[in-house]
């Protein structure tokens, strides 16, 4: 897991290959934590290099069963969920937090590919927000800070 606000991890080159460069994250961070479970190590960083980068904290997951595990003990005011990860998958992941949880308020986005497009129907019923993969981070800020009421 990464940690929040200890240092922004960015980067990577064609193909995927990630070349990691350590930059300093910006001292203004904007109160808000956001977690993102996702299990391809590259979509992780560069997720995270977007949000640190726009001021807010971050814990980086791989899979449905730490983000679980890890809202027992923390507080986070946004959930990004990919579809496809081992185990639990995004929407298992959102059906338990909104009806099998103490924090069915918690506002979550799900990613979803070209190949994995659900029924929004299913988002409706669940109140959670889309993001088709890829998107771009401009996208993926948009969408996070409507959902926080960031300017």
């Amino acid at each position: 897991m990464f940690h929040k606000g200890i240092m922004q991890v960015c980067g990577f080159l064609k193909k995927k290959a990630v070349n990691p460069v350590v930059k300093k994250v910006p001292e203004k961070r904007n109160g808000y934590t956001i977690f993102v479970a996702d299990d391809d190590p590259v979509a992780q960083v560069m997720i995270m290099q977007a949000l640190l980068g726009a001021g807010y904290d971050v814990d980086v997951m791989g899979n449905g069963q730490e983000v679980l595990a890890n809202l027992k003990e923390n507080k986070p005011d946004l959930l990004i969920l990919d579809v496809m990860m081992p185990g639990i998958n995004g929407y298992e992941v959102a059906y338990k937090i909104k009806f099998n949880s103490s924090r069915p308020d918690l506002p979550i986005i799900i990613l979803t590919s070209d190949k994995q497009i659900m029924d929004h129907r299913f988002g409706l019923l669940l109140d959670i927000d889309y993001l088709h993969k890829p998107c771009s981070c401009g996208d993926l800020l948009l969408k996070v800070n409507s959902i926080l009421h960031v300017v």
